[in-house]
């Protein structure tokens, strides 16, 4: 038998017809069937698409939003407990495995950072946020303190690089670590 031609099972005669002519009913109802899903499945995601599309601005909205409470309430932290000595939003918003790695590298604890306002005396300071970054309930501050005015009885030496990480708990920002960096001038 030739190659390109196929016996007809099911005429009579069982004549030999070329491949091309001779199509198997099957064939067309598959392909018909895969567009039909294949429409439906573009429909769906279309549908989709556009049910979620009016969303996706608000995520970043409300990530913005989210950006710009963590740097209020690091702000005001920092703001509360050096130019006035309220140690209360520290108290309120630090978890109490809070730890404060200082500028000089010590380790502090709530209770040490709470206590240790009266050694802080400065009558400037300026909080600049470099950077908020957000993953679930964790955001981490990082910036820069500009502040005049003496820690320990020495001068405040300049700038100081800080991060701070917050959880939230129970819709609530907490402050969990904070560390601290003296800047120093590259010459």
């Amino acid at each position: 038998m030739h190659p390109n031609r196929k016996r007809d099972i099911n005429s009579a005669n069982a004549s030999i017809q070329p491949e091309s002519t001779w199509i198997p009913v099957w064939k067309p109802m598959k392909k018909l069937k895969m567009s039909l899903n294949l429409n439906i499945t573009t429909m769906k995601t279309s549908i989709l698409l556009l049910l979620w599309l009016p969303f996706m601005g608000l995520g970043q909205d409300v990530n913005q939003e989210t950006q710009n409470e963590l740097k209020a309430l690091n702000e005001r932290l920092f703001k509360e407990y050096t130019l006035n000595k309220n140690t209360k939003p520290l108290e309120e918003c630090a978890t109490e495995g809070f730890v404060l790695i200082a500028g000089n590298g010590m380790l502090e604890t709530k209770d040490q950072a709470i206590n240790g306002v009266d050694n802080v005396n400065v009558s400037e300071i300026k909080v600049q946020v470099d950077k908020v970054i957000l993953s679930g309930n964790t955001g981490i501050v990082i910036g820069v303190l500009d502040m005049k005015g003496t820690i320990m009885g020495r001068p405040v030496p300049g700038k100081i690089r800080f991060s701070s990480t917050f959880l939230k708990f129970e819709d609530r920002w907490r402050l969990v670590t904070r560390t601290m960096t003296m800047m120093r001038r590259l010459e």
